[in-house]
């Protein structure tokens, strides 16, 4: 049985995986600004109403936005590489972070805004479908409620689709 004395040390390399290490402010640059170029071509994509095709760059999306994640922790981590770097790159970097925060400012306005539309136009023909659905409820002289009018063709039970362009 193993014992404390002759059992081989862990390291914490072994169990956690190594910090990662910045591999640069021009690699910070690059992916900010192929993230925004990205969000751009969605924005695009929702100004020409073909919501359907922003999940062809989703998983690049999310690999972009993932890679950036992680090295602007690792930056933030290592602030001497960017205090070594020259300062045009730096500069560089602060247009394209600027960038894209205005592209993904954008980009959330434009989301919320075809999702709000399409919220308003799903309830607005729901609501049109049940008030159709449902017969007048009458009262009689007697104070209860008069039967449907059966010469009155009833409501038939409708199938509502909706379609994704807004």
């Amino acid at each position: 049985m193993p014992t404390p004395a002759n059992m081989a040390p862990v390291r914490p390399s072994a169990t956690r995986p190594a910090p990662h290490r910045p591999a640069g402010v021009r690699t910070m640059i690059d992916l900010t600004t192929r993230l925004a170029d990205l969000v751009e071509g969605e924005i695009k994509v929702l100004r020409e109403r073909r919501p359907g095709e922003l999940a062809r760059s989703a998983a690049e999306k999310e690999e972009l936005a993932r890679s950036y994640q992680e090295e602007l922790n690792a930056l933030r981590a290592n602030p001497d590489v960017v205090k070594a770097a020259p300062k045009a790159e730096v500069e560089a970097l602060r247009v394209a972070g600027l960038r894209l925060n205005r592209v993904l400012d954008d980009q959330r306005r434009r989301v919320s805004a075809a999702r709000e539309v399409s919220e308003r136009m799903l309830r607005a023909v729901t609501e049109e479908v049940q008030k159709n659905k449902t017969p007048y409820n009458v009262y009689t002289a007697a104070a209860s409620y008069a039967k449907p009018n059966r010469k009155k063709p009833t409501a038939v039970p409708t199938a509502l689709a909706f379609h994704e362009v807004v």
